[in-house]
């Protein structure tokens, strides 16, 4: 009997949540007009722009994200999910100056992605 990959299924909720809050948009989605606000850089990829977005950045998140926390250990995932969080945001704000805002789990995802595959590779070698 395998485990409930509770990270997994929290990050999801966090998501959902904040989508039914209304909240989201207007107090976690980074944005360069709020540069100052630096839980920005840590909450925008809890945000998502529409339905449609969480949607299908959720189901990407639960097919990646619950198979890492399988094989490996919840740890690992949340390490991923900060660094890549923070990084991310980080490098739209330093970097690609013309994006004015950013909100999406779909960096997270392909981190995982990567990850996978870098794991995947490792094994074969």
């Amino acid at each position: 009997m395998s485990r409930l990959p509770w990270v997994t299924v929290g990050f999801v909720i966090l998501c959902v949540g904040t989508a039914l809050s209304g909240l989201g948009e207007q107090w976690l989605t980074y944005d360069r007009a709020h540069a100052g606000q630096l839980w920005r850089y840590a909450t925008a990829n809890i945000v998502h722009h529409d339905n449609y977005h969480l949607l299908t950045n959720v189901l990407a998140f639960i097919l990646l994200a619950g198979t890492l926390e399988h094989r490996k250990s919840p740890g690992v995932l949340i390490a991923l999910i900060l660094v890549t969080s923070l990084a991310s945001t980080a490098t739209l704000h330093f970097w690609l100056p013309a994006y004015g805002s950013f909100a999406g789990a779909s960096c997270i995802s392909y981190a995982i992605l990567g990850y996978l595959l870098f794991e995947i590779g490792r094994a074969h070698v």
